[in-house]
């Protein structure tokens, strides 16, 4: 019985006369994924998050926060760690979502009302859910 390659099996690999050699790394990236639509992934995660409405808080809570606020400014010499739950509106569709952050206090800006980290992130009061010292 006959191979139906038995005529080619066994000749030389073809090599081009006009066209260079590709290399295994060049060969690969023909096969990498293509993103037709940019952007398309990260709409999709970001429609897919849960959207919540932003709670009410009772006024003792109001009231823990305001003496954890005071907690945090009298050591603020020592950049305090914290850790926070905020509400962050999404400026695109206006619902929003409880975030959750660490990260030490450089300082607590009462003209502004909000909080500033050693990162250079900002939380306004009017976001603040729960403050954890």
């Amino acid at each position: 019985m006959s191979n139906k390659y038995s005529d080619i099996i066994n000749l030389p690999h073809h090599e081009s006369k006009t066209h260079p050699h590709m290399s295994r790394l060049d060969r690969a990236a023909q096969f990498a994924p293509f993103a037709a639509l940019t952007g398309y992934e990260e709409a999709i995660i970001d429609a897919a998050k849960i959207n919540e409405e932003k709670k009410l808080l009772a006024s003792d809570e109001i009231d823990e926060i305001r003496n954890r606020l005071l907690v945090i400014e009298s050591q603020l010499s020592y950049k305090p760690f914290i850790k926070i739950v905020y509400y962050e509106k999404n400026k695109e569709n206006g619902r929003g979502n409880y975030l959750n952050y660490e990260g030490q206090v450089k300082n607590i800006d009462r003209e502004n009302n909000k909080i500033v980290f050693v990162s250079g992130k900002i939380i306004l009061f009017k976001q603040i859910y729960k403050i954890e010292l």
